[in-house]
Parts: structure tokens; sequence; C-alpha cells
């Protein structure tokens, strides 16, 4: 699928931009820029929600007027780049054993910005992805609002997003049953003692 949002650059050899522009959902046109026989890149500069940013593409303008990526000519001349999207999955556990505790309700804050990006309440059986709504290149606060009953309320995790969409956090994980990685956000029970004496 076309995406919108996206921006991209197409730099010379020195790294200078030679055509900047925000992708609308149509393919965009270059003409009379770009010089044969010498080298490009294409850069992804920002990716739309949700989504990694790509890997930059090198490609040679041929003296034919071709072009090509590792020696090979693309079709047509045109170039795509594909954007991969962001996966962050988060359980709520109990603290110690792992089970699923549902009824928590949790929130993820852009740090810079302070605004909430996302929020849920825990369920069994279901872990919440949320990279649909992440930013490559930006740092968040998963945080629980409401802990349920019988629980303590869970640190605050800071997380990462970097631009090639692995998540840096301290954060304990697992896996689940189709192999991706689970971060586990970690409530322990309420303790309390109560001792009865008598009056003496």
């Amino acid at each position: 699928n076309q995406l919108s949002g996206v921006v991209l650059e197409i730099q010379d050899k020195d790294g200078k931009a030679i055509e900047s522009w925000t992708t609308d959902g149509t393919p965009h046109v270059i003409i009379g820029k770009l010089i044969l026989g010498e080298t490009y890149k294409l850069v992804e500069k920002e990716a739309p929600k949700g989504y990694k940013i790509a890997d930059s593409i090198t490609f040679v303008m041929q003296p034919d007027g071709t072009i090509t990526v590792n020696a090979k000519p693309v079709s047509e001349n045109k170039l795509t780049m594909v954007d991969s999207k962001l996966h962050f999955n988060v359980n709520k556990v109990e603290l110690g054993n792992g089970k699923e505790v549902e009824g928590a309700h949790l929130v993820v804050i852009d740090k810079e910005t302070g605004k909430t990006v996302d929020e849920w309440v825990s369920e069994k059986g279901k872990t919440h992805d949320f990279g649909p709504k992440l930013e490559a290149g930006k740092s968040y606060i998963l945080r629980e609002t409401v802990a349920p009953a019988g629980y303590k309320y869970a640190t605050d995790i800071e997380f990462t997003v970097k631009n090639d969409g692995t998540i840096e956090t301290n954060a304990k994980t697992t896996t689940d049953k189709d192999g991706n990685k689970v971060y586990l956000v970690e409530d322990d029970t309420t303790k309390a003692t109560i001792t009865k004496v008598d009056d003496l």
C-alpha cells in the first residue's frame, strides 16, 4: 500500500539533498535533477506513526538513463522503498510467577510532550500491541494508572523506539507462541500482617 506522510530525500554522493518531499499516497516523479553516471541515495527522514524508518537505497543513474541498485536494473526506473510496521507487545503479569493479571489500566505517554498516545485495560489471554501508535526515534513511558484489587502499582517503564524498529528498554521479556518478543509489566501483590492481641 502507498504510504502518506513519509519524508523522503534524494542525496548526492556528498550527502547533499537534491530533492525532498513528503509522500501523499502517489508516486513522486523527479525530472531533470539527476546526472547520468552519478550515484545517489534515497533516504527516509521521517516515517509515519506505526512504521520503522527504512534502510536507505543507494542507486546509480547509468549513462543510458536507466537506474541500477547493486548493479541490477530497476524496472521502469521506479524505486520502491518498503516500510515495516512497528510492533510492541505487552502483557500484564504477576511478579515472580508470570501469571496473567487482568483489570490493570495502562497508558503510554510520549516522554517529550507528556501526551497519552495509547491506553487499555489488561485482559487474561490478550497481549496488547500498541506499535501502530508509536513513532520511530521517540521515547515513551508505560505507566499503570489503576492497579487491580490485591496488587501494587507497577513501576513506570521507559522505552525508546529506535529507527530500525527495535525497542530499547530494561523491561523483562518473554516470547509468545508466534515467536514475537513480549514485554512484561509486573505487579506485586499487596501484603498486610494482622496480629490479634489482648489488652494486657
